[in-house]
């Protein structure tokens, strides 16, 4: 049941395609760890794919963006809150802001952590400003930030069941130290 898999805490199925020889090719399904720190934030880890890099051997600038998002929707689904049921429920969070500070590359087959904080700026906006690591290295450092808006494109205040899930005080989840 795909509802029970989103519900499924601190675990994310993802396939993955290895290679035992030059003539067979198998998937697999592995579980990438996704969990909210004591701390508030919320962490995900994932390897890179070859997809994802230039022919020098480093992930294309834009990838990081990617990551970002990923990241974001899987801290929203893990709130019980996934863009869909926002959608869903009249709700959009388009992104009005966003930037990106590039420290080192990651690379191929990088194991890879992204790390989000989110807060609310003010009553209508969330942001998430993510950390990329590798082996707790920092590799890049990002923001984007979301305005709530009706379908029809128009603002409004975020919901109530989201600003319920976080601290709009510290910006942290609330309760992301419990459990």
């Amino acid at each position: 049941n795909r509802d029970r898999a989103s519900k499924t805490p601190h675990l994310d199925a993802r396939k993955r395609i290895t290679h035992h020889s030059l003539n067979t090719t198998t998937i697999e399904i592995c579980k990438a760890p996704i969990f909210w720190q004591p701390d508030g934030m919320f962490k995900l880890q994932m390897r890179v794919a070859y997809r994802d890099g230039t022919d020098g051997n480093h992930v294309y600038h834009a990838r990081y963006f990617d990551w970002m998002e990923m990241a974001r929707n899987e801290a929203l689904r893990e709130l019980g809150l996934p863009l869909i049921g926002l959608q869903r429920g009249g709700t959009l969070l388009p992104v009005v802001e966003c930037s990106m500070r590039h420290h080192r590359p990651a690379r191929y087959d990088d194991v890879v952590e992204i790390l989000t904080q989110v807060s609310l700026p003010t009553r209508a906006q969330i942001q998430f400003d993510c950390q990329i690591q590798r082996d707790g290295e920092i590799l890049a450092e990002g923001m984007t930030r979301h305005v709530a808006t009706r379908l029809d494109g128009r603002p409004i205040r975020l919901p109530t069941e989201l600003v319920a899930a976080i601290d709009p005080r510290r910006g942290l989840v609330a309760g992301a130290d419990e459990g």
